[in-house]
C-alpha cells in the first residue's frame, strides 16, 4: 500500500514539474520577442495614422462613366487598369475636385513596361489638366511602378504617379514599394521629376492665395529617381503658386543624378531635395513672358527623408533643395517684386547623405542637411527651420576651390545654405540639431512602419429602414501597438456612433532592433498551441505507468 502512494505521489509531481517546463517555455517564447509599438508622433509616414474605410458599398471608378447625374463622390481603384481609367479621365478634362479615390488593395504594376503618369500636357499650360480630387491609399502599396523615358520625350518633364496637382488636391495614406523607378536617364530635357508628384501649381499665378491648397499626408516614398540636375523630389519636384503642406511623410527613394546631367541644369531656380525639388518660380521671365511672380507657401511637418540625395550643380538638400530667389515683377525690374514666399521645415528629420556631382568649372551651389540654400532676397519672403535634425554626412567630394574667391558659392551646412548676397533673408533658426554621424533611435522603427499591418473594418451591415445607405456605423479602434509579427494589435472594438474605439493608446515609440523584423516567431497564445501536443503526450504517458503500477 506504502509502494502503491508512493508511486503515485512521484507520478504526480512528474505530472507537475512538466507542467511547469511547458509553462516556463511559454513564458520563454513571449518574452524572446519584445512588442513593438506604433504611434502617431513618430517622424514620418506612420501605420497608425491610417484609418482604412469599408468599400464594400463604394463604387468601382469604372463606375464614373455610367454616373450620368453626377450623385456619385466616392469611387474605389482594385486594379491596374482602374489607375489607368483614372489616368485617362482626369486627361480628358476630369479634375476630380470635390471626390475621392480609395485603394481598395495593393496595385501590383510589374506588368506594366512604361506607366504613363495621372494627368495631361499642354504646351501652353504645361501639366494640365490637374488633379485636384482627394487620393487615399489606405496605406496600400503602388507596387514596381517605372516611368522610364524613351529618348525622344519631348516635353519638359512633370514626372511621377502624378504629373500635376492642383488646388484642392489630398494625397494621403500612400505607400511606394521599394520596386518603384522614374528614371528620366535616357532624356537631358527631363525636369519636375519625383516619385509622388511633379508639380505643384493652382494655375492661379500672381492671383494664387491661401485659398489655393494642396494636402500631402502620410506618404511612405521608396525606389528610384534618376534625374538630370534640374528640379527632383522624393515627394515632388516644384511648388508654385499654391500653398501646400506636407505632414508625416517619409522619402527612403535614392534621388541619384544620371550621368553628365550635371552640366544641362543646376540654375539659380533649380534644386534636388529628399521631400521637395524647389520652392517657387526663379527669374526666368521673358519679353513675351515678363511676369513670373507665383506667390506660394510650403509647410513641411513631421518628415523624415532616409534615402541617398545626389544633386548636380544646382543646390541640393536633405529635406528641400532650394527656396527660390524672388521671381520679376510686372514691371520687369528685378528687386521690386512683392511676390510672398513661404517655407516652414519644422520636426524634421534627415538620414540619407546628400552629396553633389558637379565639376569646380559648372560653379556647384549649396548642400545642406536640411535646405540646400536660401535664395530668399526680398522682406516678402519668409524661411523657417526648427526642431529639426541632421544625422546625415553632408559632402562635395570634388570641390576644393575656396568660395571667397568667387569662382563658387557652394558651402556644406547640416541645416541650411544662405546665398552670399546683399539683401538675403536670413532664415529664422529654432532648436535645429546637428548629428551628422550619431545614431538615430527613431530611424528604424520609422523605415518599419509601411510593414505595419492595418486593420480593415467589416462590411457594413444593411440598415432595413433606409434602404441601404451608406452612412458609417463606426471604424475600428486600433490602439497601434504592434506584434513581433508585423501585425497590428487591435485592441479597440467597434463603435457603432461613428466614433474610433481607443482602448490604452501607447504613444510611447519603441525602436525595433532590426528595420523591418520579417520572420514569425510563435509568441503567446500561438506557442501554447503549439506545446498542446508535447503536454498531451506527456500526460498519457504518465497514465500508462500509473496504469501498469495499479495492475
Amino acid at each position: 500500500m506504502k509502494k502503491a502512494t508512493l508511486t503515485k505521489t512521484l507520478s504526480v509531481v512528474l505530472v507537475l514539474m512538466m507542467v511547469l517546463a511547458n509553462f516556463s517555455l511559454v513564458l520563454s517564447a513571449t518574452e524572446s520577442t519584445p512588442e513593438y509599438t506604433t504611434s502617431e508622433n513618430i517622424v514620418g509616414y506612420s501605420a497608425a495614422l491610417v484609418e482604412r474605410k469599408d468599400l464594400s458599398r463604394v463604387e468601382s471608378i469604372d463606375e464614373y462613366y455610367n454616373d450620368t447625374e453626377a450623385v456619385l463622390t466616392e469611387f474605389k481603384i482594385s486594379t491596374p487598369e482602374e489607375l489607368n481609367t483614372l489616368n485617362a479621365l482626369v486627361k480628358a478634362g476630369n479634375n476630380f475636385a470635390g471626390l475621392t479615390v480609395y485603394l481598395a488593395c495593393d496595385i501590383d504594376l510589374s506588368g506594366v513596361e512604361n506607366f504613363e503618369p495621372i494627368g495631361g500636357w499642354t504646351e501652353s499650360n504645361y501639366a494640365t489638366p490637374a488633379f485636384c480630387g482627394t487620393f487615399d491609399g489606405q496605406g496600400y502599396q503602388i507596387k514596381s511602378m517605372k516611368i522610364i523615358l524613351p529618348e525622344d520625350y519631348n516635353s519638359r518633364g512633370y514626372l511621377g504617379l502624378f504629373r500635376c496637382l492642383g488646388a484642392g488636391a489630398v494625397i494621403k495614406n500612400l505607400v511606394f514599394d521599394e520596386n518603384c523607378v522614374v528614371d528620366g536617364s535616357n532624356n537631358t530635357g527631363i525636369r519636375r521629376i519625383a516619385m509622388l508628384v511633379g508639380e505643384i501649381d493652382s494655375n492661379q499665378s500672381q492671383n494664387a492665395s491661401e485659398e489655393h491648397t494642396v494636402d500631402i499626408f502620410n506618404v511612405y516614398t521608396q525606389g528610384k529617381v534618376i534625374h538630370a540636375g534640374g528640379e527632383a523630389g522624393g515627394i515632388t519636384a516644384d511648388i508654385a503658386s499654391t500653398w501646400v503642406t506636407i505632414d508625416h511623410c517619409t522619402n527612403a527613394a535614392k534621388l541619384e543624378m544620371m550621368e553628365n546631367g550635371a552640366s544641362k541644369y543646376g540654375g539659380l531656380c533649380s534644386g534636388v531635395g529628399g521631400l521637395v525639388g524647389k520652392v517657387g518660380e526663379g527669374v526666368t521671365a521673358s519679353s513675351t513672358k515678363p511676369n513670373k511672380v507665383r506667390p506660394c507657401s510650403l509647410v513641411i511637418t513631421n518628415s523624415r527623408n532616409t534615402g541617398e540625395i545626389i544633386g548636380g550643380k544646382g543646390s541640393t538638400g536633405g529635406i528641400v533643395g532650394c527656396m527660390s530667389v524672388a521671381s520679376r515683377a510686372p514691371d520687369h525690374e528685378l528687386g521690386v517684386s512683392t511676390e510672398t514666399k513661404i517655407l516652414v521645415i519644422d520636426n524634421c528629420i534627415n538620414n540619407g547623405s546628400v552629396t553633389l556631382t558637379a565639376k569646380e568649372s559648372e560653379k556647384p551651389q549649396g548642400l545642406a542637411g536640411i535646405l540646400g540654400l536660401n535664395h530668399a532676397n526680398t522682406n516678402t519672403h519668409d524661411v523657417t527651420i526648427k526642431n529639426c535634425k541632421n544625422y546625415a554626412t553632408v559632402t562635395d567630394p570634388s570641390l576644393t576651390i575656396d568660395p571667397a574667391a568667387g569662382a563658387s558659392f557652394v558651402q556644406t551646412s547640416q541645416i541650411v545654405n544662405n546665398r552670399d548676397i546683399e539683401n538675403i533673408q536670413v532664415p529664422t533658426l529654432e532648436n535645429n540639431t546637428e548629428a551628422a554621424g550619431q545614431t538615430d533611435a527613431t530611424l528604424a522603427e520609422a523605415l518599419w512602419q509601411h510593414l505595419v499591418a492595418i486593420a480593415t473594418p467589416d462590411p457594413e451591415p444593411e440598415d432595413p429602414n433606409n434602404g441601404g445607405d451608406t452612412s458609417d456605423t463606426g471604424n475600428t479602434g486600433n490602439n497601434g501597438s504592434t506584434g513581433n509579427n508585423g501585425s497590428t494589435g487591435n485592441n479597440g472594438n467597434t463603435g457603432n456612433n461613428g466614433n474610433t474605439g481607443n482602448n490604452n493608446t501607447n504613444t510611447e515609440t519603441k525602436a525595433p532592433e532590426t528595420s523591418a523584423p520579417t520572420d514569425e516567431k510563435k509568441s503567446g497564445c500561438g506557442a501554447v498551441v503549439a506545446l498542446a501536443p508535447v503536454m498531451v503526450m506527456a500526460f498519457g504517458a504518465v497514465a500508462v505507468v500509473l496504469k501498469k503500477k495499479e495492475i
